[in-house]
Protein backbone atom coordinates (compact mmCIF):
# COMPACT_ATOMS: atom_id res chain seq x y z
CA UNK A 1 0.00 0.00 0.00
CA UNK A 2 1.27 3.47 -0.89
CA UNK A 3 1.89 5.74 2.08
CA UNK A 4 -0.80 8.17 3.12
CA UNK A 5 -0.06 11.79 2.19
CA UNK A 6 -0.55 14.64 4.67
CA UNK A 7 -0.87 18.00 2.95
CA UNK A 8 0.62 20.40 5.48
CA UNK A 9 -0.06 24.11 5.73
CA UNK A 10 2.30 26.05 7.99
CA UNK A 11 0.61 29.28 9.12
CA UNK A 12 -2.14 28.39 11.58
CA UNK A 13 -1.07 24.74 11.80
CA UNK A 14 2.59 24.47 12.85
CA UNK A 15 3.33 28.19 12.77
CA UNK A 16 1.31 30.37 15.12
CA UNK A 17 1.20 33.78 16.79
CA UNK A 18 1.33 32.08 20.21
CA UNK A 19 4.64 30.42 19.24
CA UNK A 20 6.02 33.74 17.99
CA UNK A 21 5.32 35.31 21.39
CA UNK A 22 7.06 32.61 23.44
CA UNK A 23 9.93 31.82 21.03
CA UNK A 24 11.57 35.22 21.44
CA UNK A 25 15.22 35.25 20.44
CA UNK A 26 14.96 32.46 17.88
CA UNK A 27 15.69 33.00 14.19
CA UNK A 28 12.74 33.92 11.97
CA UNK A 29 12.03 30.43 10.61
CA UNK A 30 12.01 28.79 14.05
CA UNK A 31 10.44 31.63 16.03
CA UNK A 32 7.09 31.05 14.37
CA UNK A 33 7.16 27.26 14.83
CA UNK A 34 4.89 25.83 17.49
CA UNK A 35 6.67 22.92 19.21
CA UNK A 36 3.48 21.39 20.63
CA UNK A 37 1.76 21.40 17.24
CA UNK A 38 4.85 19.92 15.60
CA UNK A 39 5.18 17.22 18.25
CA UNK A 40 1.52 16.23 17.88
CA UNK A 41 1.92 15.94 14.11
CA UNK A 42 5.20 14.10 14.64
CA UNK A 43 3.45 11.51 16.81
CA UNK A 44 0.80 11.00 14.14
CA UNK A 45 3.52 10.61 11.52
CA UNK A 46 5.33 7.97 13.60
CA UNK A 47 2.07 6.13 14.27
CA UNK A 48 0.81 6.16 10.65
CA UNK A 49 3.93 6.64 8.53
CA UNK A 50 2.42 9.30 6.29
CA UNK A 51 4.54 11.43 4.01
CA UNK A 52 4.35 15.21 4.07
CA UNK A 53 3.60 17.44 1.11
CA UNK A 54 3.84 21.14 1.87
CA UNK A 55 0.76 22.99 0.61
CA UNK A 56 1.66 26.20 2.44
CA UNK A 57 3.08 29.34 0.90
CA UNK A 58 6.19 28.35 2.90
CA UNK A 59 6.79 25.70 0.20
CA UNK A 60 8.70 28.35 -1.74
CA UNK A 61 11.57 28.54 0.76
CA UNK A 62 13.09 25.34 -0.62
CA UNK A 63 13.60 21.84 0.68
CA UNK A 64 16.77 22.51 2.75
CA UNK A 65 15.09 25.22 4.83
CA UNK A 66 11.92 23.14 5.21
CA UNK A 67 13.98 20.17 6.39
CA UNK A 68 15.82 22.40 8.90
CA UNK A 69 12.48 23.59 10.32
CA UNK A 70 11.03 20.07 10.54
CA UNK A 71 14.19 18.23 11.69
CA UNK A 72 13.95 19.00 15.43
CA UNK A 73 10.61 17.16 15.41
CA UNK A 74 11.71 14.21 13.29
CA UNK A 75 9.55 15.30 10.37
CA UNK A 76 12.27 16.16 7.86
CA UNK A 77 12.58 12.55 6.74
CA UNK A 78 8.80 12.40 6.19
CA UNK A 79 8.92 14.88 3.29
CA UNK A 80 7.74 13.22 0.09
CA UNK A 81 10.19 13.25 -2.84
CA UNK A 82 7.75 15.62 -4.58
CA UNK A 83 7.48 17.62 -1.37
CA UNK A 84 5.29 20.56 -2.40
CA UNK A 85 2.17 21.46 -4.29
CA UNK A 86 2.23 23.85 -7.24
CA UNK A 87 2.65 27.60 -6.78
CA UNK A 88 0.41 29.13 -9.40
CA UNK A 89 -0.74 32.36 -7.73
CA UNK A 90 -4.10 32.32 -9.54
CA UNK A 91 -5.11 28.89 -8.27
CA UNK A 92 -6.62 28.01 -4.96
CA UNK A 93 -5.21 25.40 -2.63
CA UNK A 94 -7.88 22.80 -3.40
CA UNK A 95 -6.90 22.86 -7.08
CA UNK A 96 -3.19 22.70 -6.20
CA UNK A 97 -3.79 19.64 -4.03
CA UNK A 98 -5.88 17.96 -6.74
CA UNK A 99 -3.12 18.64 -9.28
CA UNK A 100 -0.57 16.98 -6.97
CA UNK A 101 -2.91 14.02 -6.42
CA UNK A 102 -3.47 13.67 -10.17
CA UNK A 103 0.29 13.50 -10.76
CA UNK A 104 0.63 10.76 -8.15
CA UNK A 105 -2.35 8.50 -8.84
CA UNK A 106 -4.60 9.70 -6.01
CA UNK A 107 -3.04 8.13 -2.91
CA UNK A 108 -4.94 8.29 0.37
CA UNK A 109 -4.50 11.67 2.02
CA UNK A 110 -5.44 14.11 4.74
CA UNK A 111 -5.27 17.91 4.74
CA UNK A 112 -3.94 19.82 7.76
CA UNK A 113 -4.92 23.44 7.24
CA UNK A 114 -6.53 26.29 9.17
CA UNK A 115 -8.21 27.93 6.17
CA UNK A 116 -11.60 26.96 4.79
CA UNK A 117 -10.70 27.09 1.12
CA UNK A 118 -13.17 26.03 -1.52
CA UNK A 119 -12.56 22.40 -0.69
CA UNK A 120 -14.36 19.76 -2.71
CA UNK A 121 -16.66 17.46 -0.73
CA UNK A 122 -13.94 14.79 -0.93
CA UNK A 123 -11.29 17.19 0.40
CA UNK A 124 -13.58 18.51 3.12
CA UNK A 125 -14.05 14.94 4.41
CA UNK A 126 -10.25 14.68 4.80
CA UNK A 127 -9.60 18.17 6.17
CA UNK A 128 -8.51 18.77 9.74
CA UNK A 129 -9.02 22.47 10.50
CA UNK A 130 -6.59 23.88 13.02
CA UNK A 131 -6.74 27.21 14.85
CA UNK A 132 -5.23 30.20 13.02
CA UNK A 133 -3.97 31.68 16.29
CA UNK A 134 -3.03 28.60 18.30
CA UNK A 135 -2.04 26.04 15.68
CA UNK A 136 -2.68 22.29 15.70
CA UNK A 137 -4.44 21.49 18.97
CA UNK A 138 -5.29 18.31 20.88
CA UNK A 139 -8.77 18.26 19.32
CA UNK A 140 -7.12 18.40 15.88
CA UNK A 141 -4.80 15.55 16.86
CA UNK A 142 -7.79 13.44 17.89
CA UNK A 143 -9.66 14.24 14.66
CA UNK A 144 -6.60 13.42 12.52
CA UNK A 145 -5.98 10.21 14.47
CA UNK A 146 -9.57 9.09 13.88
CA UNK A 147 -9.37 9.96 10.18
CA UNK A 148 -6.04 8.16 9.75
CA UNK A 149 -7.38 5.07 11.55
CA UNK A 150 -10.36 5.03 9.18
CA UNK A 151 -8.08 5.33 6.15
CA UNK A 152 -5.81 2.57 7.46
CA UNK A 153 -8.76 0.24 8.17
CA UNK A 154 -10.30 0.94 4.76
CA UNK A 155 -7.04 -0.04 3.06
CA UNK A 156 -6.06 -2.99 5.26
CA UNK A 157 -5.70 -6.22 3.33
CA UNK A 158 -8.38 -8.74 4.07
CA UNK A 159 -7.22 -11.66 6.14
CA UNK A 160 -8.25 -15.13 5.04
CA UNK A 161 -10.83 -16.84 7.22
Amino acid sequence: MAPIIAFLDFDGVISSPRAFIVNEGMDHDHRWMDPVSLKLIGKLQRDYGFQLVISSTWRGIGRPRLEAILAPYGLDSALHDDYRTGEDEDRNRSVEINDWLNRHGWPEYIILDDDGFEWSDEQRSRWVQSCSFNGFLLANYEQADKLLKTIRQHNAPETPA
